[in-house]
């Protein structure tokens, strides 16, 4: 089965019901949907932006499977951060263990913001844009 990892812009154009984002979803009708952990906390922490509270939040993210920080995927971040660091790079931590988590796991990441993710070698990327 086919799997995909979504960013946490995707998850939030999701909640909000976004046509074009659940027109790109929908191209992928059989897959399995992923999402960080750091997505879900991200989620979360946003919840009164989509009028939810955390624990309401939650049990709709429950549709997604979780992928959660391990070893393999804490060391790749911890190496990207550094190689960005040498190459005076800005990088956000969270897209940066996001990233880890789609390269280690081998899973295209889908995300509104494929810019954010340019400096990944090996990373997958599919946008709606």
């Amino acid at each position: 089965m086919t799997r995909y990892l979504l960013d946490t812009n995707i998850v939030i154009y999701i909640l909000k019901n976004d046509t074009g984002v659940m027109n790109l979803i929908s191209r992928y009708s059989g897959a399995l949907f992923f999402i960080s952990i750091v997505t879900w906390i991200e989620t979360l922490g946003g919840s009164f932006h989509h009028g939810k509270n955390i624990h309401e939040l939650a049990h709709t993210l429950e549709v997604f499977y979780r992928i959660p920080i391990h070893e393999k995927i804490a060391i790749l971040s911890a190496n990207l951060i550094q190689s960005s660091a040498l190459k005076k790079q800005k990088l956000r931590f969270q897209d940066t263990v996001i990233a880890a988590t789609a390269i280690t796991e081998n899973i295209p990441l889908i995300t509104n913001n494929p810019k954010d993710f340019r400096h990944f070698k090996g990373l997958k990327i599919i946008s709606p844009n």
